[in-house]
């Protein structure tokens, strides 16, 4: 291998040097040794390493052998990106992918369709959730694979602004294991709309607006034009392979808003109703992106019924400012509801409440709302804004949390995450609650 991810295992053969009791450094930081045979050596990547090129260092039996390695950095773990030679056929190469014994499957198969390099095809390759990243680079850019492949790269993930994820502790936090796996996340919003981010965590929903059980997301505003979608990025963010926080969990899509985004409040209480008959309470999260100024007590009752029964909640504080009205049911007085101010990111890189996040007493925690990069119902990566697209980050992180402590309260979750999160420089109670969402210590 000469790629591999922070945490990643690498497998390394010193000819004519036993490595029982060798060390292992890459660049300064000393890397676990998982196993030696021989003159084999397994070890592990430590954490943390900046990505780019490392020496790694093996010390044996008083000799010192170095090694390049690229450490990568913010790539997709869940798939590779190959240029193919122009007239190889799609069989073929899938063929190729099945010899490897991988678990490799073909997500896109296009020629580029121009000059030069344009003339070949590039084709993505989905990589099996635990297979090693760097392993699959090495075995696709095998002598044997030359004759089909001109290149293999791991598919970078360049963000539009904002790394929304390494700034909340999400790395972390998956080094951790942590993941969402056994939640599920109901997205209460304009409908959800099957796109390769969520891959197979997005299961069958409701469309209460067209009263179907096709509930795809048709929401399109003509503030922000070429950024469509609401409850499909909403989705993305909580459970997305690449964009979202629970990368595990599932999204169970709830059609509550029509193609403007108005969202009828007894079509928000059928909404939370539904999953509840759908998903086991332990096993929920509701993820609210939506909101008024007047609040109504059905919903409030069936909210407040959900978290009797350990549902848990993350809801939108507001877009109005720190003038605007209450916003409920972010505002309803209910403990573990969990209400999200929005951030943004200064050009010093400082944290602080965006300028139209609403504020109030209600406002339990903030994260990321302002050039967020998320996924639309087109699979277009674009850049979001709103408490709509911090909540789903919340909501991804009450899915760790679930998944960290099942038999917890939505109350005794609400004071985890809290007591967990980051103190701003700027920003009051009313305009962050508790600071900004953080997952980089816990759970």
């Amino acid at each position: 291998m000469t790629q591999a991810l922070p945490t990643e295992r690498v497998t390394a053969t010193l000819t004519g040097v036993p490595v029982q009791d060798a060390r292992v450094f890459v660049g300064d930081a000393e890397a676990s040794v998982v196993s030696t045979t021989g003159e084999t050596l397994v070890f592990s990547l430590p954490s943390g390493l900046k990505a780019g090129p490392q020496v790694v260092r093996v010390d044996a039996r008083g000799q010192s052998l170095r090694q390049p390695l690229e450490v990568l950095g913010k790539v997709s773990t869940t798939e590779v990106a190959v240029l193919v030679k122009a007239g190889v056929a799609e069989s073929d190469f899938t063929a190729r992918l099945n010899q490897l014994n991988m678990g490799l499957t073909l997500i896109d198969f296009k020629p580029l369709g121009g000059p030069g390099p344009c003339a070949n095809i590039l084709a993505r390759v989905g990589v099996p959730v635990g297979q090693s990243i760097g392993l699959v680079l090495s075995r696709l850019r095998q002598p044997a694979e030359q004759d089909v492949v001109l290149q293999v790269d791991p598919q970078s993930l360049w963000g539009l602004d904002a790394d929304h994820l390494t700034a909340i502790g999400v790395p972390q936090a998956r080094q951790r294991g942590r993941s969402g796996k056994g939640v599920t996340i109901a997205v209460l919003d304009t409908g959800v709309t099957q796109q390769r981010h969520l891959g197979q965590n997005l299961l069958p929903g409701y469309d209460f607006v067209e009263e179907d059980a096709a509930p795809d997301d048709a929401f399109d505003n003509p503030q922000t034009p070429g950024q469509d979608g609401h409850g499909t990025p909403v989705a993305v963010l909580a459970a997305g392979a690449d964009f979202g926080v629970a990368p595990q969990a599932q999204i169970l899509p709830i059609r509550i808003g029509d193609a403007q985004g108005q969202v009828l409040a007894s079509q928000a209480v059928r909404g939370v109703c539904f999953a509840l008959k759908n998903v086991p309470p332990k096993h929920l999260v509701l993820n609210l992106s939506f909101g008024g100024d007047t609040p109504t007590q059905g919903l409030k009752s069936v909210l407040a019924y959900a978290l009797e029964q350990q549902v848990l909640v993350a809801a939108a504080a507001g877009n109005q400012g720190s003038n605007g009205p209450t916003h409920y049911p972010a505002a309803f007085d209910l403990p573990g509801l969990v209400a999200v101010g929005a951030l943004q990111v200064l050009p010093t890189g400082e944290w602080r409440p965006a300028s139209f996040s609403t504020r109030g007493t209600y406002v339990d925690i903030a994260a990321p709302g302002q050039g967020v990069a998320s996924s639309s119902p087109t699979n277009t990566v674009g850049s979001y804004e709103g408490t709509s697209f911090s909540t789903p980050l919340v909501a991804g992180a009450l899915a760790l949390w679930r998944e960290a402590y099942p038999a917890a309260t939505p109350g005794e979750i609400e004071q985890k995450l809290k007591a967990n999160a980051a103190p701003l420089a700027a920003g009051g109670a009313t305009e962050v609650g508790s600071g900004m969402l953080n997952l980089s210590q816990a759970p």
